[in-house]
């Protein structure tokens, strides 16, 4: 048979239902996506099918959302209010996180479907769970987005949120190289294209985060 979308996405999400139970995740097949959450935030993991002329393309991504670092964030965005509860504090897909690039599965057949829900099973008992419970955390997240401050981060497709999202955990951790990364920061959102139209909300963010208090 044809694989379509829609089709394709169902068979997925209720084949990894069980197993993504049993780690404590919660399917929301609205969203497309499995789920764990607590009082500080999110893990899950997304599904996204691509359907072509004759194969469809699965690919999985990994957030995490830490509720404390995107409150203030949405704030100072010109997100639509609608989508804060879901935006990720940092969020990438199994390619990058494996160091494969843009890799993705093919599916041709059912069997070709059964064969990723077992692929993906033998990832997650391997780099991805570890990824997930090691960055569930603001420490971890700091250390994904700013121990290397001058270089692109591939936990955030958008670099100009990636500066936001940083300065924001390093200022909740009172880290002391703050201002130097409020410098840094500023200086290359001013080399991104849409840099004009965040440059305000950071100005006002880095002004917010100096003012507030933290004891």
């Amino acid at each position: 048979m044809h694989l379509d979308r829609n089709f394709s996405e169902a068979y997925m999400l209720d084949a990894l239902s069980h197993f993504m139970e049993k780690e404590g995740y919660e399917l929301l097949e609205a969203k497309k996506q499995f789920r764990k959450e607590d009082e500080t935030g999110f893990q899950n993991v997304i599904l996204s099918v691509s359907p072509y002329d004759d194969l469809v393309m699965i690919e999985f991504h990994f957030g995490i959302r830490i509720h404390a670092v995107e409150d203030m964030v949405g704030s100072f965005t010109r997100s639509l209010k609608g989508w804060r509860p879901d935006a990720h504090t940092i969020i990438i897909s199994q390619g990058k996180l494996l160091d494969k690039a843009y890799w993705r599965f093919e599916a041709k057949s059912i069997r070709d479907l059964d064969e990723i829900v077992l692929a993906f099973q033998q990832m997650w008992s391997g780099k991805i769970s570890l990824f997930l419970n090691q960055y569930f955390r603001l420490e971890g997240i700091h250390e994904l987005l700013n121990l290397d401050p001058k270089s692109p981060s591939k936990y955030l497709p958008n670099q100009g949120h990636r500066y936001l999202r940083g300065l924001v955990v390093a200022r909740l951790l009172q880290k002391e190289n703050f201002e130097e990364l409020v410098k840094i920061y500023s200086h290359q959102m001013a080399e991104l294209p849409q840099g004009e139209i965040l440059k305000p909300g950071m100005e006002k963010l880095v002004k917010y985060l100096r003012n507030i208090s933290l004891n």
